[in-house]
């Protein structure tokens, strides 16, 4: 079903964690890829949902894959499905054409989740949004065979919930995504999953990548971003993820996700957009 791409690095692994995923390949460098266990016995998502937004042929682009370039000038076509993102306050960094590639992004989220046949396993949480800049998004109905999901059963946890900050400068830099809660075992101590010791998803398409890693790119939809991030929880290469048995139940902190992002795309040599150093400063 899959097949290991080698990319030796420190990560958390210090050994391959990018793993080629047959529905979800655009071609041999793509970074977006991980691995997966058989879920041929439970429910999965469409992978046309997953597989669309990262053509990079022109030939093969489709509405989904189109680069987003919103005009200045253009303006937000409101919808009548009740959620008017306008109403939210923005952060000082924000800018007119990363505000409106936000609520696009959003917007789509927003409809699909509505949709019980296009539910991919994730949710944006409403009642938490105070920006569109900031999200809160919960990763649900992860495969029962999956040790991470045995030990979020064990405790009583529905969800990974993760923050999701974008920038000013978004879509031409990555948003930043950490878990929240619950707390993960650390590689060190058996754990997997390409969560950081802090909490924050480092993998190189959240970063602006290097000369052998593509990193991330403008074309990219945050909801197949989103599907790829609970597919690299759900990787069990090199090792599965796991709760940490005795602190589970702690939250990450933002600074700490954040200081062990940056240590490991140091690590790899990727390059870390300059103000996600300053995201939590205040």
């Amino acid at each position: 079903m899959s097949e290991v791409i080698d990319r030796p690095g420190k990560f958390v692994s210090k050994a391959p964690y990018l793993v080629k995923n047959r529905a979800c390949a655009t071609g041999p460098n793509d970074p977006l890829a991980v691995t997966v266990p058989d879920q041929s016995s439970t429910q999965t998502p469409p992978t046309t949902s997953l597989a669309m937004p990262f053509h990079h042929s022109s030939s093969r682009r489709s509405r989904e894959a189109v680069k987003v370039e919103i005009p200045e000038e253009k303006e937000i076509e409101e919808d009548d499905d009740g959620f008017d993102p306008s109403l939210l306050p923005l952060p000082t960094d924000a800018t007119k054409s990363a505000t409106q590639a936000i609520w696009r992004e959003l917007r789509v989220i927003m409809k699909e989740q509505s949709n019980s046949s296009s539910y991919a396993g994730f949710q944006v949480d409403a009642s938490k949004l105070r920006s569109v800049y900031q999200w809160v998004v919960h990763l649900k109905d992860f495969d029962p065979k999956l040790p991470l999901a045995k030990d979020m059963r064990d405790r009583g946890v529905k969800s990974v919930d993760l923050e999701v900050r974008f920038s000013g400068e978004f879509p031409h830099v990555p948003p930043y995504i950490r878990v929240i809660r619950p707390r993960m075992l650390r590689f060190l101590h058996g754990g997997g999953g390409h969560v950081t010791a802090g909490g924050s998803i480092c993998i190189d398409l959240l970063t602006l990548g290097n000369a052998k890693d593509r990193g991330w790119s403008s074309i990219y939809r945050m909801d197949a971003v989103l599907l790829q991030i609970k597919l690299a929880l759900s990787s069990t290469e090199p090792r599965p993820a796991r709760l940490d048995p005795h602190a589970w139940n702690s939250d990450y902190t933002a600074h700490e996700g954040m200081n062990a992002f940056i240590r490991v795309a140091n690590d790899h040599g990727w390059r870390v957009p300059p103000g996600f150093r300053d995201m939590f400063s205040k």
